[in-house]
């Protein structure tokens, strides 16, 4: 890195876990305006300046320190490093919100309201078959439901988070998607069979000449409606196409 007249001793930097690489570099500058343009537009080991402040010292003169970020060319424009996540929560959601209200309802006797609300008596009637026999009722039990207005619903969600040159399109065309599993979800954690995660709004922002990109899944319980949303499966992750700053 060729040093420019007005830099002074002090430059300190660090490489983060995605390696982004930050690095602060002080200049001396003579005035306000000289603070506001000094080594404007230049670039240190291979990284645009991200922003900059100054404070005024003794004598007129400046103290400007410029923060260049982002990652050298040498890497390209695909992620050398992922760092994943996983969250859970435990949410409450209306009973009727249950994917399986209905049958719920039929079993347990319940009834709706004119408001769309479900009603459930103290207790209910079992209804069991015998094989190529009709319906029988049984003795009356106490019911579950009785009372019941919420449901606990456990959240997944996962995260995969990289730096990048480019911000693919598929990435935005794909929310709302669903499918299997995620990209690069870790191969030793066992997953129903069936499992089914949604493609969420992801987070991109601008780190000098790259973006961290943050994508996120969130799990899906088994007896959520397929049609209520459409499948990626095999157009996830990078692809051709989309937003590049590589060239800042």
């Amino acid at each position: 890195m060729d040093e420019h007249p007005n830099e002074i001793h002090g430059i300190e930097g660090g490489t983060d876990e995605l390696d982004i690489t930050s690095i602060t570099v002080p200049y001396m500058a003579r005035s306000l305006e000289e603070a506001r343009t000094v080594a404007l537009g230049r670039i240190v080991s291979g990284l645009p300046e991200k922003n900059r402040t100054f404070t005024a010292g003794a004598g007129g003169l400046y103290i400007v320190h410029v923060l260049y970020e982002g990652q050298p060319p040498i890497f390209g424009d695909q992620p050398t490093k992922f760092v994943i996540g996983l969250k859970t929560a435990y949410t409450e959601e209306p009973i009727e919100a249950h994917p399986k209200i209905n049958e719920i309802v039929e079993k347990y006797n319940g009834q709706w309201d004119e408001n769309g609300n479900v009603h459930f008596p103290p207790t209910y009637t079992p209804k069991t078959s015998a094989r190529g026999a009709a319906k029988t009722a049984t003795k009356e039990k106490k019911n579950p439901y009785c009372g019941v207005q919420k449901r606990k619903k456990l959240e997944i969600s996962y995260t995969r988070t990289y730096a990048s040159g480019r911000l693919p399109a598929s990435l935005i065309l794909n929310i709302g998607h669903v499918i299997s599993t995620p990209p690069g979800f870790p191969s030793d954690v066992t997953l129903p069979s069936k499992s089914k995660w949604l493609i969420m709004p992801l987070e991109a922002p601008q780190r000098g000449n790259v973006f961290e990109i943050t994508e996120e899944y969130q799990f899906l319980d088994e007896d959520t409606p397929e049609e209520e949303y459409d499948s990626a499966e095999g157009e996830i992750g990078l692809s051709s196409g989309g937003l590049n700053i590589g060239g800042l």
